[in-house]
């Protein structure tokens, strides 16, 4: 009998999530972990961190999320300090969504599906809780959430984080993924296109992300 591999389960999630129906969701990653929100369904993301001194990795990220609700995400992975360049397929399913304000979001998914990446088929549970902020609060930050998740071989167990969106429309990102802490700092420049620093395991990295959802 043929053994049961992560690839074989990246297809069965696809095919499962296919056969049922999905509903809106806002955001898919932190800054370099998952949450338990993801993409509205036929929605398209694009994002790219680039290293000015390259130095360490460039990342470029392509997300779909499917009808169904599915996340499909295409990562490629500059690693030039070795000279050659990683591909990774990553998967993430919704099993609840944040539309009542007292349930968290929780996702289920398999990070770089074949092997080809860094993250080498790595399953994980996460879950994005929005806290409900004050009047006065609200002055300051139109939104605060809380990430927490747990994963398998080199998401290395626990990972948590924060997101807040400024009433001036800046956004703050921060976690420890993969015992690692990682900032994301970014504006918005139209309706589809932000702006982006990143501070990725203390190296400093500038990109653009670029989003149409439904």
């Amino acid at each position: 009998m043929r053994a049961f591999t992560t690839s074989h389960l990246c297809a069965g999630l696809v095919l499962v999530g296919m056969a049922l129906t999905g509903s809106s969701a806002r955001a898919d990653r932190s800054v370099l972990g998952p949450t338990g929100d993801t993409l509205a369904p036929e929605s398209y993301r694009s994002e790219f961190a680039l290293d000015p001194q390259s130095k360490s990795q460039n990342r470029i990220w392509l997300d779909y999320s499917t009808p169904q609700g599915i996340e499909l995400e295409a990562e490629r992975l500059d690693l030039t300090g070795e000279r050659r360049k990683g591909y990774a397929l990553n998967i993430q399913y919704p099993i609840t969504y944040s539309l009542v304000a007292s349930l968290p979001a929780i996702a289920v998914g398999v990070r770089d599906c074949m092997g080809t990446g860094d993250e080498h088929g790595a399953f994980y549970l996460a879950a994005t809780k929005s806290i409900r902020l004050s009047d006065r609060q609200h002055r300051f930050a139109k939104e605060f959430k809380i990430d927490v998740g747990v994963g398998t071989g080199r998401i290395g167990g626990l990972f948590v984080g924060a997101q807040t969106r400024l009433a001036s429309g800046l956004f703050l990102q921060a976690e420890v993924y993969q015992r690692r802490p990682n900032i994301t700092v970014g504006l918005p420049i139209t309706r589809h296109f932000d702006a982006r620093a990143y501070s990725l395991d203390n190296h400093f990295y500038y990109g653009l992300s670029f989003s149409v959802q439904r």
